[in-house]
């Protein structure tokens, strides 16, 4: 859920090529008590830093940093694109420590594990995962990413040994409640390839949204031994640690931007309600030049109609316009409505001819 391009909206990073060895590349080192602490870290976890060095790897160029600068480039992409670190291999608890020393972020909040399976129902239980082997990661290593980039890290094995690498996506799915000490999300959307559940990040507490993504590795080869049938309901047992009124997300969420004047219609993507009833997260798609700038929506009895606007705005930092018709992404904002939705509700797009079931 999340910039895909396709109503299926789903996150795909592919798995880069054995590194070896995963810790030869040491982190940036600042000035500062907590990140001596991180590099010291890294060294007992015997990915051989060197504490007096203060060199990365950065597209094999050698590049001193320090504290807030950015690594010199004479050329290729614009400043602020780094290489994410590769943590291949690497325990989960020195690959956060490492992804956090490279000023990446690891994953927030509390990972949990699959714990078992009953039909198309899977439920997942705290499980940090820290001695377990890192198989795969996204974003990789040398895809362009920007500092401050969280590294999501993904611990299936391959279903098939001397297969490719897998690629670690991220799930969608239709609906949300609280039951029982547990976050249901059903309606989860699988797609024909070969997967694996691999885990499920729920973010921390605060504020009226949480974060929850769930993570599956594909293992990059047509469906046959050792592919998991498709999951209809992800359980996630959160037990106290849940406010049921709480709303679940997993992407910033954003909201129309005052400065940015409506020029064109968009029809949704995609609407998720929450289980209050009353809060929908809407998806849409839009140019690299294009911001959000108005978004309501209007219910009358089992009907509601959304009406989200874009405005244009200049090309992102060091692109020129003609990115801005060429690449699409996605973007979530949240909705709310004056009284609760009735289940199976229907929305409908404020222009005619667009009309899916919300729930």
């Amino acid at each position: 859920m999340g910039p895909r391009g396709t109503r299926d909206l789903r996150a795909a990073d592919y798995g880069g090529v054995p590194r070896s060895p995963p810790c030869a590349v040491p982190p940036p080192r600042t000035s500062t008590a907590a990140t001596s602490a991180v590099v010291l870290a890294l060294a007992a976890a015997g990915c051989g830093v060197d504490t007096s060095g203060t060199v990365i790897g950065d597209g094999g160029r050698a590049t001193t940093t320090s504290t807030g600068d950015l690594p010199a480039r004479s050329a290729g992409p614009p400043a602020e694109f780094v290489h994410a670190p590769s943590v291949i291999g690497m325990p989960v608890r020195a690959a956060r420590l490492r992804i956090g020393a490279a000023r990446f972020v690891p994953e927030p909040g509390q990972r949990y594990g699959v714990e078992g399976r009953t039909g198309a129902v899977v439920t997942f239980g705290p499980d940090d995962g820290d001695e377990l082997p890192v198989v795969t990661q996204t974003p990789t290593h040398p895809q362009p990413s920007r500092y401050g980039t969280t590294v999501a890290l993904g611990t299936v094995a391959p279903a098939l040994p001397g297969r490719r690498r897998p690629v670690l996506e991220e799930l969608s799915w239709r609906r949300v409640a609280y039951v029982g000490g547990a976050v249901e999300l059903s309606g989860v959307r699988w797609g024909g390839d070969c997967r694996r559940l691999d885990h499920v990040q729920v973010g921390p507490p605060g504020g009226a949204v949480r974060s929850v993504r769930v993570w599956a590795t594909n293992q990059s080869f047509p469906v046959e031994a050792g592919c998991e049938p498709a999951p209809t309901t992800i359980r996630v047992r959160t037990g106290n640690d849940w406010d049921p009124a709480t709303s679940v997300w997993n992407d910033p969420l954003e909201q129309p931007r005052a400065d940015v004047r409506p020029v064109r219609h968009v029809r949704y993507a995609r609407v998720t309600v929450q289980p209050d009833r009353r809060t929908v997260m809407v998806t849409y798609l839009r140019g690299a030049c294009e911001a959000l700038a108005r978004a309501s929506v209007a219910a009358r009895g089992g009907r509601a109609t959304i009406d989200l606007r874009l405005g244009a705005v200049p090309p992102p930092a060091g692109e020129g316009r003609a990115l801005c018709p060429a690449m699409r992404s996605a973007g979530t904002t949240v909705l709310r409505l004056p009284e609760a939705l009735p289940r199976r509700a229907v929305f409908e797009d404020a222009a005619p001819g667009a009309t899916a079931p919300g729930d």
